[in-house]
């Protein structure tokens, strides 16, 4: 990780003490694996962290496809001068919508860790995702 975004996984542990998060060295990131895998109430996510909409790498983008298509939850954490913008890994993305289509899920501010928390580690919606995943699994990717 570059030291910006160091600096922003910083952020993230702190400002979320009671989920459980492993970052990923940096050999493994290499690999397109994304950089932060965290867990909170047995809801599971992996969660690329990115500078003012840094573009996926191939290797990341081919990561993410194959996680999600084994249902697994992952997320684009983005963090700008003011806010921060997160995105699901999904249709949009696979597609290479991000970032060159830049309209976050959400936009949220800097320091609201609780909904950042409960965006990513809702379990509804956790659910519902794999659930759904089976229909997207043959994406033209």
């Amino acid at each position: 990780m570059k030291k910006r975004e160091y600096e922003f996984w910083h952020m993230i542990s702190n400002g979320l003490p009671e989920v459980h998060f492993t970052r990923i060295e940096p050999s493994y990131s290499a690999t397109g694996v994304f950089d932060v895998n965290g867990c909170w109430a047995g809801v599971e996510a992996w969660i690329e962290l990115k500078i003012n909409h840094a573009p996926l790498r191939p290797s990341q983008r081919g990561w993410g496809v194959a996680r999600y298509r084994a249902g697994g939850n992952l997320f684009i954490l983005s963090l700008t001068p003011d806010f921060l913008k997160l995105w699901t890994f999904e249709r949009g993305v696979i597609a290479g919508n991000y970032p060159q289509k830049p309209d976050a899920k959400w936009r949220l501010p800097i320091t609201d860790w609780a909904a950042i928390r409960s965006i990513i580690f809702n379990a509804t919606w956790a659910k519902e995702r794999i659930n759904d995943y089976k229909r997207y699994s043959t994406f033209g990717v």
